[in-house]
């Protein structure tokens, strides 16, 4: 089953049926799906990667590897600082059912990756993906 992206509030939750959080909210309302998300493995799991991987076969994303680490004054996407990262932007192709992902521009631009490397990924409006993996 598939998970689903909500934004409610400027907050965005991730689930997997609209039961779950209506009862967390003990309202009934109208959710609408959003396009857009941050998520990272260690607060959301491998399965929402593995499902947002899933449905990002056959789009173009951008697959980034940084040494740049996540604390109290870093925000994702910073581009103030010189710290070594490698992006490949392609179509995303792979075997969901084996875990493994590539992006192929030609024979010397490429990455290929685990699902389990995937640390972190974020998605805005009408922009590609960008996969973070380590």
């Amino acid at each position: 089953m598939d998970h689903l992206l909500f934004d409610i509030d400027g907050k965005l939750f991730v689930d997997r049926n609209l039961s779950m959080i209506e009862d967390y909210f003990n309202l009934n309302m109208e959710f609408n799906m959003i396009k857009t998300f941050i998520i990272n493995t260690e607060h959301h799991g491998q399965e929402v990667v593995d499902d947002l991987l899933k449905n990002l076969i056959g789009e173009t994303v951008c697959v980034c590897y940084t040494t740049t680490t996540i604390g109290s004054d870093f925000k994702m996407g910073a581009r103030k600082n010189f710290d070594p990262q490698i992006s490949v932007q392609s179509e995303l192709e792979g075997f969901v059912d084996q875990g493994i992902f590539r992006v192929l521009i030609n024979d010397n631009s490429y990455s290929y990756f685990k699902n389990t490397s995937v640390w972190s990924m974020a998605k805005d409006v009408d922009k590609r993906a960008v996969l973070y993996i380590r």
